[in-house]
């Protein structure tokens, strides 16, 4: 088990970039005499939004959510949505956007679910209002 020098993540024995952070664990070998090196790039490395590469993880969405409409759907979508970056970290990006594809399901279903409890809650306050209101004095 290789362990990151910088924030202590545990790794796979062959990693050379931390999966967590980026950083190279290992030095890279020289390479064969008359064979240029190739440029070592993290496997964290993450491509910015609007590239084609980039894979939404949903993370605040799914973060508020949790705590201002439906605690449990807001879990899950949590849940997926924190894996997204540490399967594209891990060379995962098939796996990658099938958790981004279930965090956002998962954000719209706490988003449904929170509104129909509001509207339920608007009714269920609203109707003795209104019937109230409507009863006659007499």
């Amino acid at each position: 088990m290789a362990y990151c020098r910088n924030c202590g993540q545990p790794n796979a024995d062959d990693a050379a970039f931390c999966s967590a952070c980026g950083t190279a664990i290992r030095q890279p070998t020289a390479p064969p005499s008359g064979q240029p090196a190739a440029p070592a790039t993290p496997a964290a490395a993450l491509p910015v939004a609007g590239t084609p590469d980039y894979v939404p993880n949903y993370l605040v969405p799914s973060i508020l959510l949790m705590l201002f409409c439906c605690l449990p759907g807001g879990i899950v979508a949590l849940v997926y949505a924190s894996s997204v970056n540490g399967r594209l970290a891990q060379g995962d990006r098939a796996g990658a956007i099938a958790a981004s594809k279930s965090a956002r399901l998962w954000c719209m279903i706490s988003v449904g679910v929170g509104v129909a409890i509001a509207v339920i809650w608007l009714v269920a306050w609203l109707v003795p209002l209104i019937m109230d209101s409507m009863v006659s004095p007499y």
